[in-house]
C-alpha cells in the first residue's frame, strides 16, 4: 500500500474488526486532508477475515503483540527508514481488575494480566509517533484507587509525552447508545504546546421528550445548540420487522432520520439481519415484558428465574423502549438475560445489524462467522462515528503542529 498524499499516518493496534479504524478513516481534516491507516494488528483472525473481507486494501498483520517486534512492524506498515508515525491507537485488553488492590506494592502494570496494556506501551516507546489514543473500559480509571491510571500516565511521561485520560459517553458524540469509554490522550512534549489535550466538546445532549422535541433546545455550557440524542427508533426503526427465526436482506421502507440515512449510504442489500430463534416458552415469557420494561417488571410467578434466594440484574431480559436511548452492546447482545437486548416491537432479541447500528456501523460493513462470533466483534469495537470525533479533534491539532513546525524549519 502506497502512503497518500495529504494525510496522516496511523497503526491501530489490537484492532478487531476495526471500529477505531472505520472511524479515523472517516474523519474529516482541514483542506481536504485525512487519516490513513498503514496498519493494523491483532491475534484474533476471524475479526482479521471480516476486516479484510470489508476493506481488502487495508494492510493487517495478524500476530501476537507480545512477540512482535519494531522491526516487523515497522516492514509491515512501511515505516522503513525511520519514518515518523502520527498516531498510534488502540484498545488493550486488561483481565488483571478483578484481583487489583489498592494497597499493593508491586506495580499494578507489571501484573501478567495486565501484559496487553504493557505491550502498546512498548510500542509508543518504539515507534515514538506523535500523538497515542488508548481505548480501554471505564471501571478500568478507578481500579486500585486510580493507580493503574496513573502508572500507564507516568510510563507515557517517562517517554515524553504529555496526557489526558477522560470517561466519555458515547451518546454525546452522536452514538445512540450509552457506552462509556475510558480514553487516554498522549503527544510528545515537543508538540504539546500546539496540540492542546482538551477532550471534544459534547455535541448531543438528552431531551424530555425523543419525539416532541422539534421545537426544542439544548444548548452546552459555552451557548452551543446540542443536538438530541438518538433514540432507538431513530436509529433502527426503518429496518425490516422480522420475528425470532426470521431473516431479512432488503429494505422495507425508506429512511426517515439522517441518521438511518447515513447509515444505508453505500449499503445496496441488508445483512445481518437474522433473529436468533427463540423456544416457545421463551416466546410466552418476554411476550408479557412491555417496551421499556424487563424481568424485574413482571409478576413473581412470571419472571424468568435464576438459583434460589438470586436474581437477574435489573436489566435482564430488558425490552428496548423506541424513544429510549440503546444500553451498552456487549458481546451477549444475543442473549436477553444479559442485559436490555429484546426489540422494542418484536418478540425476540436485537440482531447482529440492529446492535452494529447502535455501535454506528454503516450497513455496508458486513459481519462474517458463526452468529455467536458477530456479536463478540460488534459489542467489542469501539464505535466508528465516537473515533472519528476524537480523530477530527486531535487530527486537526496534529495537522496545525506539523505544519507550523516544518514552516519553522
Amino acid at each position: 500500500m502506497k502512503r497518500e498524499a495529504h494525510t496522516l499516518t496511523f497503526i491501530d493496534l489490537f484492532a478487531g474488526v476495526g471500529g477505531i479504524t472505520e472511524g479515523f478513516c472517516k474523519a474529516l481534516l482541514p483542506k481536504d486532508w485525512g487519516l490513513q491507516p498503514v496498519l493494523l494488528v491483532d491475534h484474533d483472525a476471524d475479526a482479521i477475515t471480516t476486516f479484510k473481507r470489508n476493506r481488502p486494501s487495508v494492510p493487517y498483520l495478524w500476530a501476537d503483540i507480545g512477540k512482535l517486534d519494531e522491526k516487523t512492524l515497522r516492514k509491515n506498515a512501511l515505516l522503513n527508514g525511520g519514518a515518523e508515525l502520527d498516531f498510534l491507537v488502540g484498545g488493550p485488553p486488561c483481565q488483571g481488575f478483578s484481583a487489583l488492590t489498592a494497597n499493593r506494592s508491586d506495580r499494578i502494570i507489571n501484573d501478567p494480566r495486565n501484559r496487553l496494556m504493557k505491550e502498546f506501551l512498548r510500542f509508543v516507546g518504539l515507534l515514538k509517533p506523535i500523538f497515542v489514543l488508548i481505548e480501554n473500559v471505564p471501571n478500568a480509571a478507578s481500579y486500585a484507587k486510580g493507580k493503574f491510571i496513573v502508572e500507564i500516565r507516568e510510563e507515557l511521561e517517562k517517554m515524553g509525552y504529555s496526557s489526558n485520560m477522560q470517561v466519555v459517553i458515547a451518546h454525546d458524540y452522536g452514538v445512540p447508545q450509552l457506552r462509556k469509554r475510558l480514553l487516554i490522550a498522549a503527544v510528545q512534549n515537543k508538540y504539546a504546546a500546539d496540540v492542546p489535550l482538551d477532550f471534544p466538546p459534547l455535541r448531543y445532549k438528552k431531551l424530555p421528550f425523543a419525539k416532541d422535541i422539534l421545537e426544542e433546545v439544548a444548548l452546552d455550557d459555552f451557548g452551543t445548540i446540542l443536538t438530541p440524542y438518538i433514540s432507538v427508533e431513530d436509529a433502527i426503526g426503518d429496518l425490516p420487522r422480522i420475528e425470532a427465526g426470521q431473516e431479512a436482506t432488503g429494505y422495507a421502507a425508506a429512511p426517515f432520520t439522517d441518521y438511518q440515512a447515513s447509515r444505508r449510504q453505500r449499503a445496496k442489500i441488508l445483512c445481518n439481519h437474522v433473529a436468533r430463534s427463540h423456544g416457545e416458552d421463551f416466546l410466552i415469557k418476554i411476550n408479557k415484558i412491555e417496551e421499556g420494561s424487563s424481568n424485574k417488571d413482571l409478576p413473581k410467578n412470571s419472571r424468568f428465574d435464576r438459583k434460589r434466594d438470586q436474581e437477574y440484574f435489573s436489566q435482564a431480559y430488558g425490552r428496548l423502549h423506541r424513544d429510549g436511548i440503546a444500553q451498552t452492546i456487549t458481546a451477549h447482545f444475543l442473549n436477553p438475560g444479559s442485559g436490555r437486548f429484546l426489540h422494542y416491537e418484536s418478540n425476540r432479541a436485537i440482531t447482529v445489524r440492529e446492535a452494529a447500528r447502535f455501535q454506528s456501523f454503516d450497513d455496508d460493513f458486513v459481519f462474517y462467522g458463526k452468529m455467536d462470533t458477530q456479536q463478540k466483534h460488534v459489542g467489542n469495537a469501539v464505535p466508528p462515528l465516537l473515533a472519528k470525533v476524537f480523530a477530527e479533534h486531535f487530527g486537526e491539532r496534529v495537522l496545525a503542529a506539523k505544519r507550523k513546525r516544518q514552516s519553522n524549519a
